[in-house]
This record gives C-alpha cells, structure tokens and sequence, in this order.
C-alpha cells in the first residue's frame, strides 16, 4: 500500500500533481478504486481461474483482501498513482491494472482482467497506456512486468507495451519451488521541460 510506498522513499507524488487520474483509451475508461469496486475486486482477486499460474498469489481471506484493497485506494491519495479499475465501453469494471512502485526508481506494471474480458487485446491497451503515463507523470522510473515463465499471454502483454526480457529473480511470496519469475522492462525517461530550438 501507501505506506509501502513511503518505506521505499516515495515521497514526491507524480509530477506538479496534476497528473490526470483518469485516462481514457479507445475501448476503455481507467479510473482509481473507488469502495463501490470493493466486490469486483474482491472476486477478481478470488477468481482461481485468473490464477493459475500463481494459485498461493489469489486472495481467499475477506480481511486480507480489505487491508489490500485500502492500501490501493490509499495510493491514490498520498502519491497519486496507483492501480486503476478498467472499465468497459457500457461502464461495466471488467479489470484492474496500473502501476505502484517496487523499489525506488522502479514501478511495478500490473494488470488483470475478469476472465469474460480476456482474448480481446484489452490487457495489452492498458499495459501500453500506463507505461505511456508512466513515462509522462513519473520520469526517471522504470517500468517493470514480473512474470511466471510459463505465462505466455502475460508475457506478450509486457512485450506488447515496449517491455523486454532483462533477467530473472524471486518475487516475494512466491514458493521456493516456483523459481524465478520472468523480469521484463521499458527504458527509463526523463522529463523534458523544454524543447531546442
């Protein structure tokens, strides 16, 4: 959550503060949580068929998911970023996804979707539309998927958002067992404040 983030010294929020909290892709609206998205989000995190790949990652205890989900929304607010509910072209959550910090100078790229919304390129506009606020809002960080190996259509995802593969290594609570995990990055950007002549 927020205060996760302040451990690993984000202090300055996104860039002036006005980075814009919604943003809009041809199909989709991405907006921050709200507590109205408590229960979608509570069964996309529960639903073991957008796990399988990591089944001990899904989210079973109603407490534990509460203080997750309060530390998404509070993102939000302390720095101005965060994970976004995805929104269909009726208004209908049909995922999650965004960015949250993994280390300093680092952001974690994340997306998943409700299984009726999966096969139809949305995780891949999404990917693409954080990395491009990330490199708008918060330059200087880069953008990281981690991925299980196994997983082809999330790895495609990253790829798809100009990530590429840069080494492996063990996401925290993953069982010893599992491996590594897949580590795929964009550059890094910096910010432009003035154009030459």
């Amino acid at each position: 959550g927020a205060s996760a983030a302040r451990a690993l010294g984000y202090g300055p929020r996104v860039i002036d503060h006005i980075a814009p909290r919604v943003l809009q892709t041809s199909r989709l609206t991405l907006r921050p949580p709200t507590l109205d998205d408590h229960d979608f989000l509570g069964a996309l995190h529960g639903d073991p068929e957008l796990y399988r790949h990591a089944p001990w990652a899904r989210q079973t205890d109603p407490a534990a998911f509460a203080l997750d989900f309060a530390g998404r929304r509070g993102m939000w607010a302390e720095l101005g970023f965060g994970y976004w509910v995805v929104l269909d072209s009726a208004g209908e959550a049909i995922g999650f996804a965004g960015l949250r910090p993994a280390a300093p100078g680092r952001l974690n790229l994340y997306y998943r979707f409700a299984a009726a919304a999966r096969g139809r390129g949305f995780a891949r506009e999404v990917a693409r539309a954080a990395v491009a606020h990330a490199a708008e809002w918060l330059p200087g960080h880069v953008v990281e998927a981690v991925v299980m190996p196994g997983h082809a259509a999330s790895i495609r995802t990253a790829e798809s958002a100009g990530l590429t593969l840069a080494g492996t290594r063990r996401h925290p609570g993953d069982p010893v067992e599992v491996g590594e995990s897949l580590v795929l990055e964009g550059p890094s950007t910096e910010r432009i404040d003035a154009l030459d002549d």
